[in-house]
């Protein structure tokens, strides 16, 4: 539905095969439908017409002959094929070939599930003999996964799901990037903020999906920023990063506070050990150094006092 919304025509087709010496009818060859892909593209090259497409092979379920099932997906010109009967063509030279066209914006996304189904009704089944592909450069609905970073980058939010309501849908129902788009919606949001100079925010409302995800597409982002800046941005940015998660005097004091029992402090009141977590406090801040070192100095005295 994704890739439909930014499509001229989407045609569902079923490619069959005859009976011949060789036996082809009878065994999947992936190499087959691969051939009819650049076939059809080498045709249609001199329209400018881009092709993506979704495709399962299978054998009958009554006599296990082999066919291919696919959407596919029409930029700009579309072949006028015969509607919903059996034809030939030059690109598909095994067979016959019937054909389907798919207008969603009637009927909403039912049309393609009902294709869909027998294309991927046999997708996770391990013992029968079958076969899926797609377009995946770019991937299926690039262009609506790159409306939907704008929408949140124009919003000035950060997405806290990956779920999505797709073009012609009813609504009622949501769908959930996954994969390769999951990847690539979180990028583009990344890089949209950051055109704008916006800093990521994450809260307690993030799934943690999104988190992980964001994680990883956030690190490989300022690695490709710094490479293409140099040197000099790189430890501008790494000082920013610094200062921006340089933790508060407060914080630093109550972390000790709360991981460090009366005895542990008391113990290294009389050792080099006190004087090391000084220095190395002073060096982040001298304030929370002071705060430990009148912190030792307390413990010191209360306990002289007990004896």
């Amino acid at each position: 539905m994704c890739e439909a919304a930014y499509s001229k025509a989407m045609v569902a087709l079923t490619l069959t095969y005859a009976d011949t010496d060789y036996g082809y009818e009878h065994h999947l060859t992936k190499s087959h439908f691969q051939e009819f892909i650049r076939a059809l593209r080498d045709t249609l090259r001199s329209q400018k017409t881009i092709i993506r497409y979704i495709s399962a092979g299978e054998l009958g379920e009554r006599k296990g002959r082999a066919h291919f099932h696919c959407i596919l997906f029409f930029d700009n010109f579309v072949p006028d094929w015969p509607q919903r009967k059996r034809f030939h063509i030059d690109q598909w030279k095994w067979g016959h070939v019937y054909a389907d066209r798919i207008n969603p914006s009637l009927n909403g996304d039912k049309s393609v599930r009902y294709v869909a189904k027998y294309m991927l009704k046999d997708k996770l089944d391990k013992q029968k003999d079958s076969w899926f592909s797609l377009s995946k450069n770019p991937i299926l609905g690039d262009k609506f996964i790159t409306w939907k970073a704008a929408q949140n980058v124009a919003a000035n939010v950060w997405p806290s799901t990956f779920c999505y309501r797709p073009p012609f849908s009813d609504g009622r129902k949501t769908y959930i990037f996954r994969g390769a788009a999951r990847r690539k919606f979180m990028e583009r949001v990344i890089a949209g903020h950051a055109s704008y100079g916006r800093r990521p925010i994450l809260d307690g409302n993030f799934s943690e999906s999104t988190r992980v995800q964001f994680q990883a597409c956030w690190k490989k982002f300022r690695i490709d920023e710094a490479n293409d800046m140099g040197l000099t941005y790189q430890i501008r940015r790494i000082a920013e990063d610094i200062e921006r998660y340089r933790p508060t005097q407060r914080s630093v004091f109550n972390s000790l506070n709360a991981t460090e029992t009366f005895e542990e402090v008391y113990n290294v009141t009389s050792s080099a050990e006190s004087d090391r977590r000084i220095r190395r406090l002073r060096e982040r801040s001298d304030d929370a150094a002071t705060c430990y070192a009148n912190h030792v100095e307390r413990a010191k005295g209360d306990t002289t006092k007990s004896f």
